[in-house]
């Protein structure tokens, strides 16, 4: 679904129509790149997470994702047990979309690559980050191995 120019309305019924768990559930990876996605599309992709079990990669580059969105995703991320990658890169997480997304990223003990580069995170931000994510490469079956800011 990379570069679709996805509407608002096509991403709902693809992520949240009924009976999401039929059509999401063995879906390993969602490249939902270049898309303005922005809060409500993210709080859409949120809402159907929980019924993706297998998911492991999630592309959300250049998506217009900011801090609001951020809260949004955090939700959703609580419950995404399996997932490795999250490419965040090119959008508006600033600080108060880490503040957002680390309670959420703690939980997800598989998580290898997070790519947060270009997303106008300060060092107070990045210092969030740091202190947030510490006990995951000692709690994680396998460890965080990369972070991009």
């Amino acid at each position: 679904l990379e570069g679709q120019n996805l509407e608002i309305g096509c991403l709902e019924w693809l992520l949240v129509r009924p009976g999401p768990a039929h059509h999401l559930q063995f879906l390993s990876r969602l490249d939902m790149g270049h898309n303005s996605l922005g809060a409500r599309g993210c709080s859409f992709l949120a809402s159907a997470l929980p019924h993706m079990p297998a998911l492991e990669e999630l592309n959300l580059q250049s998506t217009s994702t900011d801090g609001k969105a951020c809260w949004a995703l955090g939700i959703g991320l609580k419950l995404s047990c399996k997932l490795r990658i999250l490419n965040l890169q090119d959008n508006n997480v600033r600080d108060n979309g880490v503040t957002a997304l680390v309670p959420a990223l703690r939980n997800i003990t598989t998580l290898e690559t997070l790519n947060l580069h270009n997303n106008r995170i300060s060092p107070d931000g990045c210092e969030v980050l740091v202190k947030g994510l510490a006990a995951l490469g000692v709690r994680g079956q396998g460890r965080l191995g990369l972070v991009l800011l």
